[in-house]
């Protein structure tokens, strides 16, 4: 059982076997690039490496910094995604890449960062929670 119907495959196949067609064969093999996110807590950066991990492209965007009150610092999450997104398409479109050729897609976040959301509308119940590093030294 291939991932095609045995009527549209040109040759016999060993049961089990698949077997791609010569256009999806192709766009598998120019998927030769990783689109890193890093959503950090000063910027959404988004960078493309090639094969060869050399960078091919990269894009930045700070991210606003909200004070509610001395020694809290939180994120508006809307921001971080859309400057998230925003960062990956200028670094596809600076690298001349469609999504089509990402093989793959690395993340590294705000691990300190805290957020909820809303389960049945997907919105944010509220600005993101940033561990502001001075509580470490408290």
């Amino acid at each position: 059982a291939g991932m095609y119907p045995a009527a549209q495959r040109k040759l016999p196949m060993a049961s089990g076997s698949r077997r791609c067609e010569p256009r999806a064969r192709h766009r598998i093999m120019n998927r030769n690039f990783l689109l890193a996110l890093d959503q950090g807590t000063s910027s959404s950066r988004s960078i493309v490496f090639d094969a060869q991990g050399r960078i091919v492209a990269m894009a930045q965007r700070e991210i606003r910094q909200i004070y509610p009150q001395p020694g809290w610092v939180e994120h508006d999450p809307r921001e971080i995604r859309d400057t998230q997104l925003a960062t990956a398409r200028q670094a596809l479109a600076e690298a001349k890449l469609a999504a089509s050729d990402i093989a793959a897609i690395g993340i590294t976040n705000q691990r300190e960062t805290t957020l909820v959301w809303n389960r049945a509308t997907g919105e944010p119940i509220h600005n993101a929670l940033v561990w502001p590093l001075a509580l470490i030294h408290i």
